[in-house]
């Protein structure tokens, strides 16, 4: 079973209260889906998502919008 981290960085302006409730749920394959529960009403906005392992890193390369 691989480690699954989800992190917020500080520099995206964000709070670290939505790192607490965000839980990744796809693979490092095909799936990027992110849970945040429980959802806020200031969750709604842009998204990047990015993979990294010990010898790669892969950024999604435009945000994905949550309303």
């Amino acid at each position: 079973d691989k480690e699954r981290i989800v992190g917020l960085p500080a520099a995206a302006g964000q709070g670290y209260g939505k790192a607490e409730r965000a839980q990744f749920l796809g693979d490092l394959l095909h799936n990027c889906t992110l849970r945040l529960n429980p959802l806020a009403l200031g969750d709604g906005g842009s998204y990047s998502f990015e993979v990294q392992t010990q010898s790669q890193s892969w950024r999604s390369p435009v945000p994905h919008g949550v309303r």
